[in-house]
C-alpha cells in the first residue's frame, strides 16, 4: 500500500487524492486499480508498462480492463523500418486484458486478453498496426470470448508471448473461436 501512496503523490501531488475518479467503490489510478472493500482499501499494481483503462463494480464482482506493453517493443519497430516493404515478425505487443474479481476481499477470478496490437508497424496517420481483437461478454456467472477481427496478422508473422496467468487472445487460426468460461468463487 505504501507504493500505491507514493505513486498517487507522484502522479497528482500531495493534495491529489481529490483527483482520483472513484466510481462508487472502485477507481482507476494510472497503473493501479483500487477497490474500497469492507475490510479496507485494496490496490492492484499493473507495473511500469501497465495502465488501467476501465474499472466498474458489477454486483459482487469488479470488472477491470487494462493494457500492458511487452518490454522489447522497439526491436520490432527497428526491424520494420529496415524492411523494404512488408511486416517484420511480430514479437512484441500491447496486451488489452479484462479481469473479473470478487468484490469482498478482492481476488482475480478470471483473466483473458481480448486484444493484442503489434508495437511496431503503423500509426494514427498510416496503416494501423497488426492486431487481433476478440469480443467479450460478461454476465453474472459467465464470460464469453469470441474471435472478432484480425488486421494484418497471420500465424506466420504474429508471434505473441502470452502474459503469465492470463488466457491469450483468440486468433483466427485457433481451433476454438468462441469459448464460454464459468466464473467460480
Amino acid at each position: 500500500m505504501e507504493a500505491f501512496h507514493d505513486y498517487a503523490i507522484s502522479y497528482w501531488g500531495a493534495n491529489g487524492a481529490s483527483a482520483v475518479a472513484w466510481k462508487g467503490d472502485v477507481a482507476a489510478i494510472g497503473r493501479y486499480a483500487a477497490v474500497a472493500a469492507k475490510d479496507g482499501l485494496w490496490a492492484r499494481d499493473f507495473g511500469d508498462r501497465g495502465w488501467v483503462t476501465e474499472i466498474a463494480r458489477d454486483g459482487d464482482h469488479v470488472v477491470c480492463r487494462y493494457t500492458i506493453r511487452d518490454e522489447d517493443g522497439g526491436e520490432d519497430g527497428k526491424r520494420w523500418q529496415q524492411l523494404p516493404r512488408g511486416l517484420p515478425g511480430i514479437t512484441s505487443v500491447t496486451h488489452m486484458v479484462v479481469e473479473v474479481w470478487t468484490f469482498e476481499s478482492p481476488r482475480v477470478l478470471f483473466a483473458h486478453e481480448y486484444e493484442a496490437w503489434a508495437n511496431c508497424c503503423g500509426s494514427e496517420i498510416g496503416p494501423a498496426p497488426p492486431r487481433i481483437s476478440d469480443e467479450i461478454t460478461i454476465t453474472h456467472d459467465e464470460v464469453r470470448v469470441r474471435f472478432h477481427d484480425a488486421w494484418r496478422a497471420s500465424r506466420a508473422t504474429f508471434h505473441e508471448t502470452p502474459l503469465v496467468g492470463v488466457e491469450p487472445v483468440i486468433a483466427p487460426w485457433d481451433a476454438d473461436r468462441d469459448v464460454t468460461f464459468r466464473i467460480t468463487r
